[in-house]
């Protein structure tokens, strides 16, 4: 689903740059997945894992520019 979304679909996957839950692999898969389709997105973020609350406004203008 990542490496080949189907058409009309585009994934935003977001990044805390403190957070180890995704790793160099998966990020460099996301990574070649965008510039394959176009439709894929890592954006990173100030954070550790718990960005929802150690930067909300991060997460706030990304689904602001996106939506």
């Amino acid at each position: 689903m990542v490496e080949e979304p189907p058409d009309g679909v585009t994934i935003h996957f977001v990044k805390a740059s403190a957070s180890s839950v995704l790793g160099v692999e998966a990020v460099e898969r996301i990574r070649a997945a965008g510039r394959r389709t176009g439709r894929v997105f890592l954006h990173e973020a100030e954070g550790g894992h718990w960005l929802n609350t150690e930067n909300p406004a991060a997460l706030h203008e990304l689904l602001v520019a996106r939506l």
